[in-house]
């Protein structure tokens, strides 16, 4: 299976397809060069239902996206991963992600060829399935950075 390095760190690429994935932690990483100017940018980290061929523990899944909720008509990339944690309750205008931390759903991730490497990128993020795996976070280490307090 393919890995990735990220910041001197390297992680295993999931399997492409449906996975449980639990919301474990999130790192404010500031502002972010785009095509559109700097913008401001998190971390989330999800833990997933597929065992880490290194460790045997739930795999490690992070996802980058924008700080803002956007609007209801059209979605942020945060605001669709906390509506899926949150279902059935309606997305908070003010929130602090940690509220949500433990928190399943089911996510759909997709691979994507560039530079001659496969990157895994959440396609979807949906409801948790309870007919899939309840997962737990209780063998995620957080690190320094991580959960710094957070609002729209």
């Amino acid at each position: 299976m393919p890995s990735m390095r990220i910041q001197e760190k390297v992680y295993e690429n999931p399997f492409a397809g449906f996975h449980t994935g639990a919301f474990a932690d999130f790192i404010d990483l500031g502002l972010q060069p785009s095509p559109w100017g700097p913008k401001p940018t998190i971390k989330l980290i999800f833990l997933l239902d597929q065992p880490s061929n290194q460790t045997g523990l739930p795999l490690e899944f992070h996802v980058l996206c924008g700080k803002t909720l956007g609007t209801a008509k059209q979605p942020s990339k945060l605001r669709k991963i906390v509506a899926a944690l949150i279902h059935p309750e309606p997305v908070p205008r003010d929130m602090d992600l940690g509220d949500y931390i433990g928190r399943n759903c089911t996510m759909s991730i997709v691979h994507v060829q560039k530079d001659n490497k496969t990157y895994a990128n959440l396609d979807s993020a949906g409801p948790y399935d309870q007919r899939g795996p309840w997962l737990s976070i209780s063998t995620y280490q957080r690190s320094a950075a991580a959960s710094t307090a957070f609002s729209d």
